[in-house]
């Protein structure tokens, strides 16, 4: 993964990535459902967007199967309560 942030300010950030990636799944081989999994793969390169604003950040990613004409959207929120900052 690539990412490129931007410092708007001292507590807004933007950013931007790019990634490639191999992905890992559970299979049910006998699709039954008695417990016989195996685990299939697939790549996908995608991009995405973030902002960040102290603590809690938003970002969007959108990622396409290499192999198979499938598009995946991911929105994420984190919220960072212990970043490592002493009290001043």
């Amino acid at each position: 993964m690539l990412i490129e942030e931007y410092p708007v300010n001292e507590n807004f950030k933007l950013g931007f990535s790019e990634h490639i990636s191999r992905n890992a799944y559970n299979v049910d081989e006998n699709l039954g459902g008695i417990g016989f999994y195996s685990t299939g793969f697939y790549n996908e390169f995608g991009a995405g967007a973030y902002l960040a604003f102290k603590g809690v950040s938003l970002e969007f990613r959108y990622g396409r199967e290499i192999d198979e004409p499938r598009n995946r959207f991911y929105f994420m929120i984190n919220y960072a309560f212990m970043n490592g900052e002493s009290s001043k």
